[in-house]
């Protein structure tokens, strides 16, 4: 009976924890990320994105700040920057610092910084790639021979990342099947999303 009590008496005390870290994180959160977009950002937007996606409330404030503020510096409208956080809430980790590297391998990709931050507000974990230099180089000279342009191994990339990180001899028999064995030209294969 006394348990009982005790658990009840708890139950409700997490309750209100739980009621008061909503009522006052959520509004401090939205004022901050309208703060940190200079109003570009609906706060109503925010608050809808939070309510589909409640495990956005399990970053601090800092980390919030620290991202939008990183990724606004170099260049991304605020537009993409939820979007960007929601495909990839884990970005919210990321110190500035492990976030500007990883736009820095990307932006010698020569596909343009537009394109580039299309293509990272996708897929946010392609900011993850490997800390070797030449390894998206070399990746985007072996595509090339392939799709003929850069930008075309960027529409690769945008309907298929995995290119990025698979290995070329698992690659190159798809691509040759599709070509050779199917028929299939580049301009079907830049069209596709397999």
């Amino acid at each position: 009976m006394l348990s009982r009590r005790i658990f009840s008496g708890f139950s409700r005390f997490s309750g209100n924890v739980r009621r008061s870290w909503s009522s006052v994180a959520v509004p401090e959160l939205i004022d901050s990320i309208t703060r940190t977009t200079d109003g570009e950002i609906d706060p109503e937007i925010v608050d809808e994105t939070i309510k589909l996606n409640p495990q956005l409330l399990n970053y601090g404030l800092e980390s919030w700040q620290s991202v939008l503020t990183t990724f606004r510096s170099q260049g991304f409208p605020s537009y993409m920057l939820m979007p960007l956080i929601v495909n990839h809430p884990m970005i919210l980790r990321k110190s500035p610092e492990q976030i500007t590297q990883g736009l820095n391998k990307w932006n010698t990709s020569q596909f343009g910084e537009k394109n580039v931050m299309k293509l990272i507000t996708k897929y946010p974990t392609l900011l993850e790639i490997a800390n070797d230099e030449m390894y998206l180089s070399n990746r985007i000279a072996h595509l090339q021979e392939y799709a003929e342009t850069r930008k075309n191994v960027w529409t690769l990339f945008m309907n298929c990342p995995n290119l990025i990180s698979d290995k070329t001899h698992v690659i190159d028999p798809k691509i040759k099947y599709l070509k050779q064995n199917m028929g299939v030209n580049l301009a079907e294969v830049l069209k596709s999303e397999v």
